[in-house]
């Protein structure tokens, strides 16, 4: 449960960084402001495809969003570590 909150308030601070609100982030992905604000503040979370798309339109990483990192930097230069799939 305590993750799932880190995930909401990563959310809405990385939209508030983003100096954007939850209707223009609505509009841009093409989806309703009450989905915003249930990703933000009720029990809903986004699919992995729209976290990636707003992982994007933050230029936060995606692993940032879902707490796999404390770095919100998007860094495209980091290889796939791959080791530990299928062990």
């Amino acid at each position: 449960m305590k993750e799932i909150s880190l995930i909401k308030k990563r959310l809405r601070e990385a939209r508030e960084n983003s100096k954007l609100t939850r209707p223009q982030v609505a509009e841009k992905i093409n989806i309703p402001r009450a989905t915003i604000e249930g990703w933000e503040m009720t029990g809903s979370l986004p699919r992995l495809d729209k976290a990636k798309i707003l992982s994007e339109l933050y230029n936060v990483s995606l692993d940032y969003i879902v707490c796999k990192t404390d770095n919100p930097e998007v860094n495209k230069e980091t290889p796939k570590d791959n080791s530990k799939i299928n062990k």
